[in-house]
């Protein structure tokens, strides 16, 4: 199982975030502000996918917190934090594993729920006999054994 932090907050905005982002704009930056870190209408788009119910006030006092370090320091923390912040949804139902199923194959933690402009999009492009799945936390842990 593998954490893409940018893919993770990618998927919880709106395309035309990314499609806007000025292109000096460092990336990492720029998607934890405004995926993570910053309430859009009271609310930031990870809770509105995921629901506030799984997470605690100190999840943002981080993600603003990461949100103020260097460059450098800033960078790591913002991977460490979304890997953290996946394992948790994870364990509690808010992300699964999407990956392809044969042999050898691996698969990637993303949230369960996108934004809608990127859930149109893998519509979109699903073929028959794709065999890209989304499996739940429990069941992939039950076939690991």
């Amino acid at each position: 199982m593998e954490v893409i932090p940018k893919l993770t907050q990618a998927i919880l905005a709106p395309r035309s975030t990314l499609v806007g982002r000025p292109a000096t704009a460092n990336i990492d930056k720029f998607l934890f502000a405004r995926s993570l870190a910053t309430p859009h209408e009271g609310r930031s788009p990870l809770e509105q996918l995921v629901g506030s119910a799984i997470l605690g006030a100190s999840v943002f006092e981080e993600a603003r917190r990461i949100q103020a370090l260097g460059a450098a320091a800033r960078h790591e923390a913002i991977g460490a934090f979304v890997a953290g912040l996946q394992g948790a949804l994870l364990l509690t139902g808010g992300a699964a594993f999407v990956g392809a199923s044969g042999p050898g194959e691996g698969y990637y933690a993303l949230p369960r729920r996108w934004h809608s402009d990127w859930k149109a999009a893998w519509q979109d492009s699903a073929r028959p006999n794709d065999t890209v799945r989304v499996v739940p936390c429990e069941a992939y842990l039950a076939r690991q054994g």
